[in-house]
């Protein structure tokens, strides 16, 4: 099974996505609420010129798997001694919450943080980038899509990145059977984050 690796630095960005609101005498209109709207643009024109770089090979026109890692920065409540030095998930880090209501006497429990920006703005982009760069014929092409967020290692210093890799399913034609490239493994993967406790 044929795996290609493209690797593109700089920040992950997210695709925008247009929003409309009811207006009174025109009925409508379309606008992006994100200030930083041309940053999806600067990403993409970026990323095309690198990918040209990588890709020397014509579109591929069978169907694949994409698997994408985003490393993206480490937030600063996450960068002391007590926390991992590699990579670690995206979004996990604590957050003490305060119960309410009849259960305010009990003590503070622990959630989730999602970050941004939402798995599936990166992936449209970077699916958009790759048919615009050769890589794919079209992005109904992909199978499979996976989406790593991960804040970048700090020994040794990683930059941000998005990794890419596409791995072609094959099928059989007599049996009409599928194989589908194997879960991607990024070196020792992320790790848990301790409590503050």
């Amino acid at each position: 099974m044929a795996t290609y690796y493209l690797e593109v630095p700089g920040d992950p960005v997210g695709d925008q996505r247009p929003r409309s609101a009811k207006h009174t005498t025109t009925g409508g209109r379309t606008f992006t609420t994100n200030r930083l709207a041309d940053k999806p643009a600067r990403w993409k024109a970026d990323a095309l010129e690198m990918i040209s770089r990588q890709w020397t090979r014509p579109p591929l026109t069978s169907l694949v798997r994409l698997c994408i890692t985003a490393v993206m920065k480490r937030p600063a409540y996450l960068s002391r001694k007590k926390h991992p030095r590699g990579r670690i998930y995206a979004g996990v880090g604590p957050i003490r919450v305060r119960p309410r209501g009849k259960n305010a006497d009990r003590e503070y429990t622990q959630r989730g943080k999602g970050s941004k920006p939402d798995e599936d703005n990166i992936l449209k982009l970077v699916q958009d980038t790759l048919v615009q760069a050769g890589v794919l014929f079209d992005d109904t092409l992909v199978m499979i899509g996976e989406i790593h967020k991960v804040y970048q290692a700090l020994e040794p210093l990683e930059l941000t990145h998005v990794e890419i890799q596409l791995g072609v399913i094959e099928t059989d034609p007599v049996s009409g059977t599928v194989t589908a490239p194997p879960r991607i493994t990024w070196g020792s993967g992320p790790q848990p984050v301790p409590s503050d406790e």
